[in-house]
């Protein structure tokens, strides 16, 4: 018996239900790393400070750390 660790995964497996991602693991983080890059220029050059700029390079770091 295998075991699951998130429930969500069991009861797909019960009903014959496949989760999957339609885009790669490696492109969202990519993604997420040209969001960080891109957040910290514009803070840095334009002095940007918006709530979505400052989300951005947090979801980066949330990333590469």
């Amino acid at each position: 018996m295998q075991l699951k660790v998130f429930p969500q995964e069991a009861l797909a497996n019960h009903l014959g239900i496949s989760i999957r991602i339609p885009i790669p693991t490696p492109f969202i983080a990519g993604l997420g790393v040209i969001g960080f890059i891109l957040g910290i220029v514009s803070f840095a050059k334009n002095k940007d400070r918006s709530i979505l700029t400052i989300l951005s390079i947090l979801a980066g770091l949330l990333i590469i750390f």
